[in-house]
């Protein structure tokens, strides 16, 4: 099973041309019997054409009451590949390099993204 971070993002294959982005987000996880953690996340992004945006995210987070640190800085892609609603499942890619500031490696992950809209619901597949 996989838990998502404080501040984790679900994405979808879909890039709005010429859309610059500006967002802050965070959360709050109280577990039952572990340390609590924060997580803030900024990130600035944009759409370069219709089927590209690129987006740059600093992480910065807590543990158990200590003092918070910037834990990484990211470069991420999102590669839309279908045309959004002209097939059965909307399918882009996301690429991302991430370098952390604190000890331990950094990390390429490159994974497909899925969307599938039935009515009023849409469901996403991050892989």
């Amino acid at each position: 099973m996989v838990i998502a971070g404080a501040a984790d993002t679900i994405y979808a294959p879909n890039v709005e041309q010429g859309e610059t982005e500006f967002e802050l987000r965070g959360g709050f996880r109280d577990f039952n019997h572990a340390a609590n953690e924060r997580g803030f996340v900024f990130d600035v992004g944009h759409g370069v054409n219709s089927r590209w945006r690129t987006e740059a995210v600093l992480e910065y987070s807590s543990e158990g009451g200590e003092r918070g640190r910037l834990e990484s800085l990211e470069w991420e892609n999102v590669f839309v590949l279908t045309e959004q609603g002209q097939h059965w499942m909307d399918v882009g890619l996301l690429a991302e390099y991430e370098h952390k500031f604190a000890s331990g490696p950094d990390t390429l992950k490159i994974g497909p993204l899925l969307q599938k809209e039935i009515g009023p619901t849409g469901t996403n597949l991050n892989c």
